[in-house]
């Protein structure tokens, strides 16, 4: 006996979907609730499992993890990022992560406070007194900007018009589309932004091999040539920052941003504590982990709209669930969205509860992963989160904010993303006079 599976009509939704761009959230959403944790979408070229819950997220991300590979050949993700630490499995990951790892520790991200402070301060130097901006558009700036810097050791303020368009190409190329149907179909049009992003950062390799050993802070690339990795191997590990790391944080943001817009009681708490713990001073390294309530809005944001919503596998071997037999070779979906809004596991799934993260309140375990877990959790998980505190602040010191269009949809691009946008009314705060 096989997985339940929708009917036809249900089916022809999703497809229609996918077809579109569109967000498949809404009927997976729908699916859980009819056929349970764990599902199988049956349509021509595309018959996933879809699994959710904490149970079955224990098994997939620890207990069992050797049964699922993360490499699938005909994913773009795959093609784009080569090899990757993101899309690499068993001895060659291992060896990628603990190179890249300690440049992500704690310590070494609070390092970059001061910069990201810095680069927040330039985004917002350029917006309007009083005005519009797109929270989804200025966040992806700040995020370019502190993340290739952080890592890279390179400063594209005076590039970002140039690489902009490349980076939504590229971002655009792993995005769902007609491609997880239809993996044979052709995709054209990315060949350029490919090319340009190959182009700055072979140039960017190349530039650090020459300077190697005269910064007196190393970054993450340096890191990655003392190693004795090649270009091309580099290269992987770079876009791979970049895509997955910058994408996913710029998403945050912005989903944070229009919740606190949408709830103006929560944003006036978070205004409040910033503004107690920070006075007219900037974050820094000492004061970004006592802005508690903060991390609590940031923690809630990323329950609702995870930007990496779903984790994929392929099975290695036939593998049991819920008393049916999954053969080898199977797309096997992880829903982190749909974990993350159960019912069984949260009060009130779907209403915005900053209050739930309270220390001390307890949750189930595996009920809350928006960076994964086991030992293949999001590497920049602290990155992140630091980030996403530092970058807040200096944005709700600056101005007061108000959603100017509260219609905001899940789009599910190569991250969750609010879609069209998060435009924001914006007025600047006027200094504190002492």
């Amino acid at each position: 006996m096989g997985l339940p599976s929708a009917d036809g009509r249900l089916g022809l939704r999703i497809l229609k979907d996918l077809l579109k761009g569109g967000s498949i959230l809404g009927a997976l959403s729908a699916m859980r609730e009819g056929l349970g944790d764990a599902f199988q979408i049956k349509f021509a070229g595309f018959k996933p499992v879809v699994l959710s819950g904490p149970k079955h997220g224990r098994r997939i991300l620890v207990k069992e993890r050797d049964k699922f590979a993360w490499r699938n050949e005909s994913d773009p993700v795959t093609s784009l990022l080569r090899h990757g630490f993101l899309v690499v499995d068993d001895e060659e990951h291992d060896k990628l992560r603990q190179i890249i790892e300690p440049a992500l520790t704690r310590k070494h991200v609070h390092d970059h406070v001061a910069m990201m402070v810095g680069y927040s301060e330039q985004v917002m130097s350029r917006w309007p007194t009083e005005g519009t901006v797109d929270m989804l558009v200025e966040m992806r700036k700040v995020s370019l900007l502190i993340l290739i810097k952080s890592l890279f050791g390179v400063d594209i303020t005076d590039r970002m018009e140039s690489l902009w368009p490349h980076v939504l190409g590229v971002i655009k190329y792993v995005s769902p589309g007609p491609w997880i149907v239809l993996p044979w179909k052709k995709r054209f049009g990315f060949k350029r932004n490919i090319r340009e992003m190959d182009s700055f950062l072979f140039e960017t390799i190349q530039s650090a091999r020459n300077t190697t050993g005269e910064r007196s802070e190393p970054t993450l690339l340096d890191d990655l040539i003392s190693a004795g990795l090649n270009d091309d191997t580099i290269r992987d590990q770079m876009l791979t920052l970049l895509i997955a790391g910058h994408d996913t944080n710029t998403a945050h943001l912005a989903w944070t941003l229009y919740e606190l817009g949408a709830h103006t009681d929560t944003k006036s708490k978070v205004v409040e504590e910033v503004t107690s713990i920070l006075g007219s001073d900037r974050p820094s390294k000492e004061s970004i982990d006592r802005l508690e309530y903060l991390g609590m809005v940031i923690n809630e944001s990323l329950r609702l709209h995870p930007p990496i919503h779903v984790s994929n596998r392929k099975s290695k071997c036939p593998f049991h669930v819920n008393g049916s037999t999954v053969p080898e070779n199977t797309r096997t979906m992880f829903s982190i969205y749909l974990t993350q809004r159960e019912g069984e596991h949260w009060d009130q799934p779907d209403t915005f509860m900053p209050e739930r993260f309270e220390s001390g309140n307890k949750r189930t375990p595996f009920s809350f992963l928006p960076f994964g877990g086991g030992p293949r959790n999001c590497i920049g998980a602290i990155y992140a989160q630091v980030e996403a505190k530092v970058v807040l602040a200096c944005v709700l010191q600056s101005f007061e904010i108000e959603l100017a269009e509260k219609n905001v949809g899940e789009h599910m691009g190569a991250t969750l993303e609010p879609k069209p946008g998060v435009t924001m009314s914006v007025r600047k705060r006027m200094p504190q006079l002492s």
